[in-house]
């Protein structure tokens, strides 16, 4: 299979057809945190620059809310502005291994006076994997922006930019994330209103169920060297349930991604902060990846990604 095709007829949620255009023109991710351009659209990104496209991302916050994975780096949980310094040089990292060609932080494109910070977040099902809004109060906090400047800034952007295609979370944000359903929302919007095509990083049900057995088949055959403690005191204690996207039905564009795996791979590693124990492919269960968040599930990104074409509506075509 070549980047931006695979083989496929009815699925479980909607039709695999080939990417039209693919890798003509500039594709512009649009994300929340540092980390999310690799986790959610690394393979979609480090494909369509192979295929002789060029790449670009936003983000919307600093991520200095998050959590830590190292030990060597465990104080600076909490401290914002050290977060900060060291998820923008993680993401500096990513994106060149990547091979991404251009980087905007949302408020950059902003009123000078504006600083959008990550809003936090709480776990409604740890095992679920299920996040909610925390209680923020914090005017910086993304999800307490006003809604006009941000869409001010983000036009702004698109505008220098140009992009052939968005790329964004689906409506969900991928897991309920505050930041990533108001970024999906944000650049969904914007791209649309704008007559700019967008797709949504969704996973269907089929790829969900392809996700848990793979992930749970790792875990099995290598549970001890998974759970060892490597200079990590958030050590991983199994595979995590993958929920698929709702109402994520409708006509899919799918990309072999293992083609540009070891790509995805480095720029994983490189956030080295929230990313841990990465590992190489495993052809039984058809992985590109396999690695742990700071929730210590273990997780998988397959040899292929899928996409949803998004409507003028905001509706997956």
């Amino acid at each position: 299979m070549t980047a931006g095709r695979v083989a496929g007829e009815e699925v479980a949620q909607g039709t695999v057809v080939p990417w039209p255009h693919f890798g003509r023109g500039t594709l512009l991710a649009v994300h929340a945190h540092p980390d999310d351009e690799s986790l959610w659209t690394g393979g979609l990104l480090a494909a369509w620059r192979a295929a002789g496209g060029r790449t670009a991302v936003v983000t919307a916050t600093r991520g200095e809310l998050g959590e830590t994975i190292g030990d060597d780096i465990a104080g600076t949980e909490g401290d914002a502005e050290g977060m900060r310094v060291l998820r923008c040089a993680e993401l500096r990292t990513a994106l060149a291994a990547l091979g991404v060609g251009g980087h905007w932080f949302l408020d950059e494109a902003a009123d000078p006076r504006a600083s959008w910070r990550d809003s936090g977040m709480a776990w409604a099902s740890v095992d679920e994997v299920i996040a909610v809004p925390a209680d923020v109060t914090a005017r910086a906090a993304l999800v307490n922006a006003d809604r006009t400047a941000l869409d001010r800034a983000l036009r702004s952007i698109l505008t220098v930019e140009r992009p052939a295609l968005v790329a964004t979370y689906g409506p969900d944000g991928g897991y309920g994330h505050p930041d990533h359903v108001l970024t999906s929302k944000l650049a969904t919007s914007v791209a649309t209103s704008m007559g700019i095509p967008c797709v949504w990083r969704t996973i269907s049900q089929r790829e969900a169920n392809d996700m848990r057995v793979a992930s749970e088949g790792l875990w099995q055959a290598s549970r001890d060297e998974y759970a060892a403690r490597t200079g990590h005191r958030r050590a991983i204690a199994g595979p995590a349930n993958v929920i698929a996207t709702p109402d994520a039905a409708g006509i899919r564009y799918a990309i072999d991604v293992r083609p540009v795996a070891s790509l995805v791979r480095a720029a994983l590693r490189a956030h080295r902060s929230q990313v841990q124990a990465v590992r190489e492919p495993n052809s039984t269960w058809d992985v590109s990846a396999s690695y742990a968040l700071s929730d210590g599930r273990l997780r998988v990104l397959l040899g292929t990604e899928e996409y949803a074409p998004v409507t003028q509506a905001g509706e997956v075509a």
